[in-house]
């Protein structure tokens, strides 16, 4: 899948991370990272507004969403990013 955008999230810290914003189904190559489950909504302008739903360290993308433990969460909350 492609990527919709991106995302600029503030730590506690006040750090700003920029993330990339995939639909919720991508199929990752198997890297490291941090991810942010969204529902996201189109605004009039195109631009996407993001509804937090879980954020997650991985040692490897392409197999951590298989059977996640909170998947039924990421479901009931229309996880879509």
């Amino acid at each position: 899948m492609s990527k919709i955008g991106t995302l600029k999230l503030t730590g506690a810290s006040g750090t700003e991370y920029t993330f990339n914003v995939y639909p919720y189904n991508t199929d990752f190559k198997a890297i490291a990272g941090v991810y942010y489950i969204s529902k996201r909504t189109e605004k009039a302008d195109g631009r996407g507004n993001h509804s937090a739903i879980y954020v997650g360290q991985t040692e490897d993308l392409s197999t951590r969403f298989d059977g996640h433990h909170d998947e039924a969460c990421f479901l009931k909350n229309r996880a879509n990013c």
